[in-house]
């Protein structure tokens, strides 16, 4: 872990790790904006390390996937990231549906327009939304109502300055 320590000053707006007290204030202000997005770019990695291993060991069986292989990811994760096997469950499940179902919206995070706490209020919102959900119901050639969803929610994010409350 000691690459962290070490990580180059640019990352974290200029602002020397080892004599942070030389830094302006303004500098310091750029710094906590740099260390959100560093936090929203982790959080994105973490998803796609766990989309790796659901890609490596969930086998598909139908419309749905053979619970042992979850199980065996969620342990892993939880092992890994040194987080309860019920948090590591919802890490997996969020993961899963960022990438099927809003993977505009994992670019945000990605790029640290939001924040993972954000990403999880996006998920809990669209949650109803049913994947076989149609603009059109009686026409089985038009968009997914889930992908339009994930097409305004990011252009949305991406359009709009300040900052983002889920309060």
């Amino acid at each position: 872990m000691g690459e962290w320590v070490d990580l180059p000053g640019e990352f974290l707006a200029g602002v020397d790790a080892a004599r942070p007290a030389e830094a302006d204030t303004v500098s310091h202000m750029q710094r906590l904006g740099a260390v959100r997005a560093g936090e929203s770019y982790l959080a994105w990695c973490r998803y796609q390390t766990i989309l790796v291993l659901c890609d490596r060991l969930l086998t598909p069986t139908g419309s749905s996937y053979v619970s042992d292989g979850f199980g065996d990811i969620v342990a892993r994760v939880a092992r890994e990231a040194g987080i309860t096997r019920y948090r590591a469950a919802a890490l997996v499940d969020d993961a899963l549906c960022l990438r099927d179902r809003l993977p505009r919206v994992l670019e945000t995070l990605r790029d640290g327009i939001i924040a993972p706490l954000q990403i999880r209020e996006i998920i809990g919102r669209t949650h109803l939304v049913s994947d076989d959900h149609h603009l059109d119901p009686d026409d089985p050639d038009s968009r997914r109502i889930i992908e339009v969803l994930d097409e305004s929610i990011a252009d949305l994010l991406r359009g709009r300055g300040g900052s983002w409350s889920t309060s």
